[in-house]
């Protein structure tokens, strides 16, 4: 939602799918414009390590009120393997919209009976 915080959050696994508690691992958060042009809104942001879930990263964007309804933002966040020296790489977007009066972020669940 525009004007608020967003969490952009990652959980490193390993090729079993186990958590890796990642090194050095970094967001960087961009958009473009209706150009073409790749624009950086955070480079290379140090990630937060979830106390209690191994793996877990996350970024908080504080600032969004700069930006326009229907912008796309990409996460790409990078960390290193620390028993492989690997780079590993997650990539994620978010499409930013305005707040409405019934309550944004708010989702509704709908059950459809299927056949």
């Amino acid at each position: 939602v525009i004007g608020q915080p967003y969490v952009f959050q990652v959980l490193f696994v390993d090729e079993q799918n186990l958590s890796v508690a990642a090194e050095d691992v970094v967001c960087s958060v961009f958009k473009f414009t209706s150009s073409g042009a790749k624009t950086a809104l955070v480079s290379d942001a140090d990630m937060t390590a979830v106390t209690g879930d191994s793996g877990r990263f996350i970024y908080i964007l504080q600032d969004t009120s700069t930006l326009d309804p229907g912008d796309v933002l990409y996460g790409l966040m990078v960390g290193t393997n620390p028993d492989t020296d690997a780079r590993m790489l997650a990539e994620t977007d978010v499409s930013m919209v305005v707040a409405s009066s019934s309550g944004a972020g708010t989702l509704t669940a709908r059950f459809v009976r299927g056949g």
